[in-house]
């Protein structure tokens, strides 16, 4: 806990050097936070409540707490992160979850998902039949 403690004094006084070589925070970008200013604020209160100490002073210095995230591709990636996590037992499910995530592209037609692919195979599982992923759906 010494070092975790540790680690965010660092942090305070890294920002604070660099604020007095280049200026105020004038903006925060927090990572997770579907919504800006207070309400965005109790997100990361949530999430990091060490890096929310360090947020909340510079917003009641001035600074302002943006949105980072779409909320709904948010929630959708934490619930695909949280079931990738836990794993599946039954063969039907890895394959709904496949079939879910390979809808086609809108922009050339060819089906989504390499990614969850990838992540069947890295965690051991059966490889289920797929077209390859296109460019345009690569990040």
């Amino acid at each position: 806990m010494e070092k975790f403690n540790l680690y965010w004094e660092q942090v305070s006084q890294h920002i604070a050097n660099l604020e007095s070589k280049v200026g105020k925070v004038s903006h925060i970008f927090h990572e997770l936070t579907a919504l800006g200013g207070k309400d965005g604020l109790k997100i990361v209160e949530k999430l990091n409540p060490s890096c929310y100490q360090i947020t909340r002073d510079k917003c009641q210095s001035g600074a302002v707490l943006e949105t980072t995230e779409n909320r709904e591709l948010a929630e959708e990636s934490m619930d695909w992160e949280r079931c990738l996590l836990l794993g599946f037992l039954s063969q039907k499910m890895q394959r709904w979850s496949l079939d879910s995530m390979s809808k086609l592209c809108g922009i050339c037609g060819f089906r989504r998902g390499r990614w969850l692919v990838l992540v069947f195979k890295a965690l051991g599982w059966k490889r289920l039949s797929i077209r390859p992923s296109c460019a345009c759906t690569i990040p």
